[in-house]
């Protein structure tokens, strides 16, 4: 027969076990709610995907005439076009915002580019890297704010990474979008 002392040794270690998974559980369950709450702060951070937002987004798309950073200040610069240069930073941000969500690990990068399509963004960040880079640097050219739209970076990284294949060149001009669209419209058309 066993001993009442075995057995109530037995009762305290499983209460004791019980205590500890407790406490996991709570953890574990605090850490999923701070998960979800930062997401929930960086989802309501992000614009509705409303008019203004495709407003923003295809004046952007249009400002792709350019060919040097130089060329760009000079058509739209803050000071030479507010309004295009502020919808740029807009979208820029946006973008970031969408990054910080993938960098943080509060989405899936699945869940990121169903959302936000990693064709229109991969090209958007090549043809205005120079705007984040330059931002990082003071006017003595030293690196002085290195995490300046870093999730942006990464969101890009992580594009070119899952997506080797993809192909973006952003139109700069009305016949050469028109031209792409002819292409796009062929290439979806034919059967596998």
């Amino acid at each position: 027969m066993v001993e009442l002392v075995v057995l109530q040794s037995l009762s305290y270690m499983a209460g004791a076990l019980g205590v500890c998974v407790a406490a996991i559980y709570y953890v574990m369950s605090i850490r999923n709610a701070e998960k979800a709450r930062r997401r929930e702060i960086i989802f309501r951070k992000l614009p509705n995907q409303d008019r203004y937002y495709y407003d923003a987004f295809y004046t952007v798309a249009k400002m792709t005439d350019f060919n040097t950073p130089e060329e760009f200040r000079e058509k739209y610069g803050y000071w030479v076009n507010h309004d295009a240069f502020c919808k740029l930073m807009y979208i820029l941000n946006n973008y970031n915002l969408v990054g910080m969500l993938l960098t943080e690990k509060l989405a899936s990068p699945e869940e990121i580019f169903q959302i936000y399509p990693p064709n229109m963004f991969v090209g958007f960040y090549e043809k205005f890297e120079f705007v984040v880079k330059r931002n990082r640097v003071n006017l003595s050219g030293e690196e002085a704010n290195p995490d300046f739209f870093k999730s942006l970076e990464m969101r890009y990284m992580e594009a070119k990474r899952r997506y080797p294949k993809l192909e973006v060149d952003l139109a700069g001009s009305y016949e050469e979008s028109m031209e792409r669209e002819r292409v796009l419209d062929k290439a979806s058309n034919k059967t596998p």
